[in-house]
């Protein structure tokens, strides 16, 4: 949505790295759920979004220019603190061996979207 939206270039360049991070991050997660210990499955359409994030994107749909921007910006930042801290807790103590290692493959990238995002906030502030 923040490609299509009236954003700073910047902001524009942070969603595409989002889409194409996250699209290899649902590949690895089903790589690693084939070799994992869990009977969890994954459907080609991906999971229903959860409550919280659907009424994220609600926020957002109706929004465009500085007022989307700033709600994107505040929005990545809150579930980028959450996505660290659930994958920085599964990598050090997770159960399934093959999910662990997905968790700590993933951090780095989690790590940099982090860094990113700090980027933003400082630019458009």
């Amino acid at each position: 949505m923040a490609e299509q939206k009236n954003v700073a270039a910047d902001v524009r360049e942070f969603a595409a790295m989002m889409v194409r991070d996250h699209t290899k991050a649902g590949e690895d997660f089903k790589a690693a759920l084939e070799q994992s210990q869990t009977t969890a499955s994954v459907t080609a359409s991906g999971p229903a979004l959860l409550p919280r994030d659907q009424t994220m994107l609600d926020q957002l749909k109706g929004l465009d220019g500085d007022e989307f921007q700033a709600k994107y910006i505040l929005l990545q930042t809150e579930a980028h603190k959450q996505a660290l801290a659930l994958f920085s807790t599964y990598a050090q103590s997770g159960e399934d061996p093959a999910l662990k290692e997905f968790a700590k493959k993933t951090l780095p990238t989690l790590r940099t979207h982090e860094k990113r995002i700090k980027d933003l906030v400082a630019a458009h502030s």
